[in-house]
C-alpha cells in the first residue's frame, strides 16, 4: 500500500467566498444597512423572549379551564359555583390571548427570518446574540452589538481630528 503524495492531496473549497474580501483589513468600510439590520434582528428577538411564554400560559390556561369546565359540567357543582364562574371567565381571556400572542408571534418570526435571509444572501449569518458574521468554514466576524462597534474595522479617532 502506498502512501499518496501530499501534491495530490487537495481540499475542493467549493464556491465558497469571503462576501466581504477586505474584512481583514483595518479600513473596510460596512454595508450600511448591516447595523441597522442587526438592531432590528435584536429588538425582534427580545420581543419573541417575551411573547412565547405569554404564549405558552395562555394555552396552557386554556386547557385547564377547558378541563375545568368538563369536569364541573359532567358532575353537579354543589358548592363549585366559584369555580363554574372562574373557569367560565378564564377561558374566553386566555382564548384570546393565545390567538394574540399567537399572530404576534407567527409576525415576528416572519421578520426575523426575512432579516436573517437578507443577510445570508450578502453571504453572511447571524449567531443568536446577534453578531454577524462572514458565512465561512472559519468564520470572521464582522459586526458585534454587544460591544457596539464594528470589529476588525477602524473607527474614526475622537481626539486624532480624522
Amino acid at each position: 500500500m502506498t502512501q499518496p503524495d501530499a501534491s495530490q492531496l487537495t481540499i475542493d473549497a467549493g464556491s465558497r467566498h469571503n462576501p466581504l474580501p477586505q474584512a481583514d483589513s483595518p479600513t473596510a468600510p460596512a454595508p450600511p444597512w448591516l447595523a441597522a439590520s442587526v438592531a432590528a434582528f435584536c429588538r425582534t428577538q427580545r420581543r419573541l423572549k417575551v411573547v412565547r411564554p405569554i404564549r405558552a400560559a395562555a394555552f396552557g390556561g386554556t386547557l385547564v379551564f377547558v378541563a375545568l369546565l368538563a369536569l364541573l359540567f359532567r358532575h353537579s357543582p354543589n358548592g363549585q359555583s366559584v369555580l363554574l364562574i372562574v373557569a367560565l371567565g378564564g377561558l374566553p381571556i386566555c382564548l384570546v390571548t393565545w390567538f394574540v400572542t399567537h399572530s404576534a408571534q407567527r409576525r415576528l418570526q416572519r421578520k426575523k427570518n426575512q432579516i436573517e435571509q437578507r443577510i445570508y444572501g450578502v453571504g453572511m449569518r447571524l449567531d443568536d446574540q446577534g453578531r454577524v458574521q462572514t458565512d465561512n468554514p472559519h468564520p470572521i466576524l464582522i459586526l458585534d452589538p454587544a460591544a457596539s462597534q464594528i470589529s476588525n474595522m477602524s473607527s474614526p479617532s475622537v481626539i486624532g481630528g480624522a
